[in-house]
């Protein structure tokens, strides 16, 4: 690896006989005391490269950085390219009994992403008609009431 003038008057200023303090990593120390592979992985994560965030490929849940939990469905039409669908949507979907739409958001009732229970799940719509006119407020209202209480409109 050819470092810049910067790096290089660095690394013979610095030369040492360090290892990086990765217990499994035998590479030179770089910065920080890790090497220049894990120094990457703190810049990118700001956290401590010893952890490791790739879920594990054999199971059929884990849960993300950002505390929701995610299953694996790669039959799903929801599924992402990895086959996997967060559960808060999946759960909703199966109460309704159709799939969410692009307008549809879960969400946590009492805040823990990791709580998939249907009494914890509450369904959010971000939806609003594009004029302000009545006539597409009211046909707006429309669109909502067949969509989510159809025996309303009888």
């Amino acid at each position: 690896m050819r470092l810049c003038n910067t790096h290089a008057s660095y690394a013979r200023r610095n030369r040492t006989d360090k290892i990086c303090k990765i217990e499994t990593c035998s590479a030179g120390m770089y910065a920080r005391e890790w090497c220049y592979n894990h120094y990457q992985i703190w810049k990118r994560r700001h956290t401590d490269p010893a952890i490791s965030q790739v879920p594990n490929r054999g199971t059929r849940r884990h849960v993300t950085a950002d505390g929701y939990v995610l299953v694996l469905r790669p039959d799903s039409p929801m599924a992402k390219r990895n086959g996997y669908v967060a559960e808060h949507r999946l759960v909703m979907s199966e109460a309704l009994g159709r799939m969410l739409t692009a307008n549809e958001n879960v969400h946590h009732i009492n805040g823990d992403r990791a709580d998939n229970r249907l009494e914890n799940l509450e369904l959010w719509n971000t939806a609003q008609p594009a004029g302000q006119r009545v006539e597409d407020k009211v046909a707006f209202a429309l669109e909502i009431l067949a969509l989510y209480r159809p025996e309303a409109l009888a």
